[in-house]
């Protein structure tokens, strides 16, 4: 009912946001954006919003850049206005859901950059049955989209230790005693700062996992996965 579908394996659960915004209505421009927690201990999150900042920080916590899903050209796959209000149609988005002994499936796409970039964006979820396997896969499809930049940011929640691995291709994350390995193929991965607003607090700091690159013929697919690691 509120547009979005959950992924949950024993203590694992992720939230992907699958909701269409409403005209007239203020939203968030995040389009299949979602967040994962293990137990009481969130992992990925969005920047979040709260009500004690003032306006810009409003409008900033509601672009795509904000939330953990991808972005093309740094534009907001939905358009709003000032107070965060859709201008013109919503964005078509079509999902399928599977689950089985296997783990539980979802594959989700929209339109909202097709317009103006030419390009869909088709997001895989896959957790495993033990829930310590996360992967995804994202899919910028349309020859007309070549040579966009894109990102694809996965926000920390501040609790969240970060270091990449020595030769670049890898990070682990520390929560809480648990340790994780992220990795990612297709795309360059770096750390950057981030921002985090949880239950309507003042901005924390944080940081960000990064993928970033560039569309290349008809199709351009950047796979990436997080595993629990003893």
């Amino acid at each position: 009912h509120g547009g979005c579908e959950r992924l949950a394996v024993k203590r694992t659960i992720a939230i992907v946001d699958v909701g269409t915004a409403a005209p007239g209505v203020p939203a968030h421009a995040s389009p299949l954006a979602f967040e994962l927690s293990i137990g009481r201990h969130r992992v990925f999150v969005n920047c979040g919003a709260s009500e004690r900042v003032g306006s810009e920080w409003t409008r900033a916590l509601r672009a795509t850049a904000a939330h953990s899903t991808l972005t093309i050209e740094d534009a907001n796959s939905i358009e709003l206005d000032g107070q965060g209000r859709l201008t013109g149609s919503p964005p078509n988005i079509a999902l399928e859901r599977n689950e089985s002994g296997d783990g539980v499936w979802l594959e989700a796409r929209h339109d909202g950059y097709l317009a103006r970039f030419g390009l869909l964006h088709h997001r895989r979820l896959y957790l495993d049955p033990d829930g310590d396997d996360l992967r995804g896969e994202d899919r910028l499809i349309g020859a007309a989209g070549a040579g966009r930049h894109f990102t694809v940011r996965f926000h920390l929640h501040p609790s969240v230790h970060a270091q990449r691995t020595a030769d670049g291709r890898a990070a682990l994350l520390r929560v809480e005693g648990m340790g994780f390995r992220f990795r990612a193929s297709g795309a360059e991965l770096s750390l950057e700062e981030s921002v985090y607003l949880g239950q309507n607090g003042p901005p924390r700091r944080t940081e960000q996992l990064v993928l970033s690159g560039r569309t290349d013929g008809d199709e351009t697919v950047v796979k990436w996965a997080l595993r629990k690691e003893s």
